[in-house]
């Protein structure tokens, strides 16, 4: 258990960090001065939150303190012309990456010819070939028929070749609404699934910020994504 001089020491420590540096956090095996989103990336996704601190902040050295720090230009331009506070700045602009990346997601998998068109068309290629084969299969059964029989094309060997004909084709309809209703289940599922990123998201920029995510254009289009799919609004 930490001793109340360790605490008060640690508290000293932190508060000589810079330009909105007021936590400390274990970054790359150092003890280093962060911000509150970035403590919170830390705390939350470990080794991931480590390494999305050291890609945005500065890694350059505290001359006070020595340790490692976290800030960066941007934030020492609002402590001379306010604006977004560096958490906010920070925070906002990893939802905008994470939003430019559900986008991207979005792209590879439901645009015309991603994923899940490509799957379809696979599928659906596969129902194809097996009704062609049915239908060669089918043409040789009732040709041996004729042959084994010795008779013109009567009316039972007809019969054979229009039912048979009729099944096969019945059972590609059923197959090609089957593939469909995949492809809807698919497509819910993956919207679905973006739109929980989404949400988590921005419960993590409310969580670190204390305010809720202002939306953008990235946001707004997103949002379009959903609207399409009939999915709910964030």
């Amino acid at each position: 258990m930490a001793t109340s001089k360790k605490i008060v020491d640690t508290r000293k420590l932190a508060s000589k960090g810079r330009y909105g540096d007021t936590k400390l956090r274990n970054v790359g095996g150092e003890i280093s001065h962060v911000n509150a989103y970035e403590a919170y990336l830390v705390d939350n996704y470990n080794k991931r939150g480590e390494d999305a601190v050291k890609a945005k902040g500065s890694g350059t050295i505290n001359p006070e303190t020595g340790r490692r720090e976290y800030w960066d230009i941007q934030d020492i331009n609002w402590f001379n012309i306010q604006g977004p506070s560096p958490l906010e700045r920070q925070a906002g602009g990893i939802v905008t990456g994470g939003i430019e990346n559900l986008q991207t997601q979005y792209a590879q998998y439901m645009a015309e010819g991603g994923f899940l068109s490509q799957e379809q068309a696979l599928r659906e290629g596969k129902i194809g070939r097996t009704t062609q084969t049915g239908l060669k299969d089918l043409s040789k059964t009732v040709d041996t028929q004729i042959a084994e029989s010795n008779l013109a094309y009567s009316g039972s060997v007809q019969n054979t070749m229009e039912e048979g004909r009729k099944a096969i084709l019945e059972e590609y309809k059923a197959g090609m609404e089957g593939s469909a209703l995949v492809a809807e289940k698919e497509e819910a599922d993956f919207m679905g699934g973006l739109r929980k990123q989404l949400n988590q998201m921005l419960i993590d920029y409310q969580s670190a910020t204390g305010e809720a995510y202002g939306g953008g254009a990235a946001l707004n289009e997103l949002n379009e994504l959903f609207n399409k799919y009939g999915s709910s609004n964030v």
